[in-house]
């Protein structure tokens, strides 16, 4: 077993050392989110690794590495920008840029061209190895990792109050963004451990010529207004009723054929999921 100290400033269980100090949390009057910086920290499902969900241009979100690298040191292709609260693939000649995490990734970016950012990438391929000797993340590769992928699509297409929305993930990984007593985020996952009832069928695509003329959509039209409401807000059953505050805003994405049509799967998914499947 990999001893806690072999992660410097952390804890065994994967928490930073030190004192826990409270601090005002800031935002800045110009960003149209309004969104405090640190409601956005989260860990990667796939590394266990520091990220930092931060808004784009195009509305959207993006996962970042949490701390700021020198321009020089990164390739150009893999920079943003953070102004006013909003992350921008281009910026005014800043010394400073923030990198995706997909970028550094242990897990789903194994073997990276080599560049300066090697160093980084196996600090944080160490502090992955560490979590899975001290047992606080299951391997890559495992059941569980079998499991989600059963789950559909990567980023399957939702239809929910008459909206079609794009998911943040598989559906059996969507968590719950409602902030716990201990001020971290929910660990339980949206769909609750009995099949919320959707269904997965296929509905024609709409405004592109060039797509697929059906795609493949998880139907919850079927439920309750209450419990769509409950996963367009992207809460756990404990969460229903919205008391608490939410850490991270929901990661839904409305659907636009145009723009996520790399996500359009024109065949049923081979499984069930909480339902049928109708064509």
């Amino acid at each position: 077993m990999t001893p806690p100290s072999f992660v410097p400033g952390l804890r065994w269980d994967g928490s930073r050392r030190g004192p826990q100090t409270s601090r005002a949390l800031r935002i800045d009057p110009n960003s149209p989110t309004k969104t405090p910086r640190s409601a956005l920290m989260d860990t990667c499902r796939h590394c266990g690794n520091a990220i930092e969900w931060c808004h784009r241009v195009d509305g959207g979100y993006i996962p970042l590495h949490p701390a700021e690298l020198p321009a020089a040191r990164v390739p150009p292709q893999l920079r943003w920008y953070i102004a006013h609260g909003i992350a921008y693939p281009t910026g005014t000649g800043s010394p400073w840029c923030r990198i995706p995490h997909a970028d550094l990734c242990p897990v789903t970016s194994p073997s990276p061209p080599a560049d300066t950012l090697d160093g980084l990438r196996r600090t944080l391929a160490l502090r992955t190895r560490s979590l899975i000797d001290l047992g606080l993340m299951l391997p890559p590769g495992t059941a569980d990792d079998l499991h989600q992928a059963q789950a559909g699509p990567d980023r399957p297409v939702v239809r929910l109050l008459h909206t079609d929305y794009l998911a943040p993930g598989p559906l059996r990984t969507i968590r719950c963004v409602a902030q716990t007593r201990r001020r971290r985020r929910c660990h339980h996952l949206v769909d609750a451990p009995t099949p919320a009832g959707g269904r997965w069928i296929l509905l024609p695509v709409q405004d592109t010529p060039t797509a697929p003329t059906v795609m493949t959509v998880y139907h919850l039209g079927d439920l309750p207004s209450s419990e769509q409401v409950r996963w367009r807000d992207q809460h756990c059953t404990l969460h229903r009723t919205g008391h608490a505050a939410d850490l991270l805003p929901p990661q839904w994405e409305l659907f636009d054929p145009a723009v996520h049509h790399r996500h359009i799967h024109p065949t049923l998914p081979d499984m069930h999921h909480g339902g049928g499947a109708d064509a």
